[in-house]
Parts: structure tokens; C-alpha cells; sequence
């Protein structure tokens, strides 16, 4: 009896696969400030505040030397006037005597009484008050700002994949028979 062998080996395909790249390169941007400060100078001079109180002091009756050596002799030159006036009048009043009444009694007793005390509630000077400003100077000088920029750069490199097939293995079948004398191959 013939009998019918078959071998069959099936076709292999492989793939050569190289998967697609893709490279960034990246430069960040850059920003360069140079920054000068704005800068403000102020100076003030003092200002000067004068007040004389002199002339309060002086109605009070606290004067310099000067202001009283005069207030004392005008005072001396009237009480010299009103003393001589007194006494004339004195003399005039021993003069008529003879009129009557009692001179010497009334001058002696107008001589021996206090003069009025002089209470004296008046006025105070105010006192001079000059005040002169001072001076203010400003110097600003101006700041500024100088920048450098230098952009970034995004760089990208994209190399293909590839799917390369190839046949590994062929397909082949092989058939044979055994107990006959036909041997075939296709």
C-alpha cells in the first residue's frame, strides 16, 4: 500500500522595526537687568526763630542800664519840677499867713502822710517774634534700567522609525510516499 507522506514548513516573516526618535534641545531665554536706583538727596537748612522779650520785660520795669538811666533821670527831672512846685507852693501858703487858716499844721501833716501807693494793672508789651524759613535743596537723579534679552531656542531632531519585513523562512511542502516507487517533490 502507497502511502501519502506530507511535511509542510510554514513561511516565517520577521520584522526589523527601529522606532522613530525625537531629540529636543532647548536653550531657556535669558534676561539681563542692570538697574541703576533712583536717587533723591534733600537738605534743609535750619530755620532760625528769634524772640525778643524785651520790650515785655521792659513794661514790667526790667530794663538794660540804658533804658533805665534815662527812665531815671526823667523821673529825677519831674520829681525835682513837682518838689519845687511843692515848695513854692508851701511858700506861697506861709505867705499868706495872715489870711488865716493853719499852713504849717496842713504842710506838716501833707509831708508826713505816704504818698498813694500806685497799683498798676495795665498793659504788657508783646514781645518781638521774627522767624525766618530755612531752605530746602532737592537733587533727584533719575534711575534707569538697561536690559539684554536674549531669546530662548527649541531645537528638534526627528529621525523615522522604519518597519522593514523580511522573510526569515520559506514556505515549502514536501511530499513523499513510501511503498511505491513514485517520490515526488514539489
Amino acid at each position: 500500500m502507497v502511502q501519502l507522506h506530507i511535511n509542510q514548513q510554514y513561511g516565517k516573516i520577521n520584522l526589523s522595526i527601529q522606532k522613530p526618535e525625537f531629540r529636543l534641545s532647548i536653550r531657556h531665554p535669558q534676561l539681563q537687568l542692570k538697574i541703576a536706583e533712583p536717587r533723591l538727596q534733600m537738605q534743609q537748612s535750619e530755620g532760625q526763630l528769634e524772640i525778643d522779650q524785651y520790650p515785655s520785660r521792659a513794661s514790667l520795669g526790667l530794663k538794660n542800664r540804658t533804658d533805665a538811666l534815662k527812665d531815671y533821670a526823667q523821673a529825677g527831672r519831674k520829681a525835682a519840677l513837682e518838689g519845687a512846685a511843692r515848695r513854692a507852693q508851701e511858700g506861697n501858703a506861709l505867705m499868706r499867713i495872715e489870711h488865716g487858716g493853719n499852713p504849717i499844721a496842713s504842710i506838716a501833716k501833707n509831708n508826713s502822710e505816704d504818698p498813694p501807693v500806685d497799683i498798676n494793672i495795665g498793659y504788657l508789651e508783646r514781645p518781638n517774634i521774627r522767624y525766618r524759613k530755612g531752605e530746602l535743596r532737592v537733587q533727584a537723579n533719575n534711575g534707569k534700567v538697561e536690559g539684554h534679552f536674549a531669546p530662548g531656542q527649541v531645537q528638534g531632531q526627528h529621525q523615522w522609525g522604519s518597519v522593514r519585513a523580511y522573510l526569515e523562512q520559506k514556505p515549502s511542502i514536501r511530499f513523499w510516499t513510501t511503498g511505491s516507487v513514485i517520490n515526488r517533490q514539489l
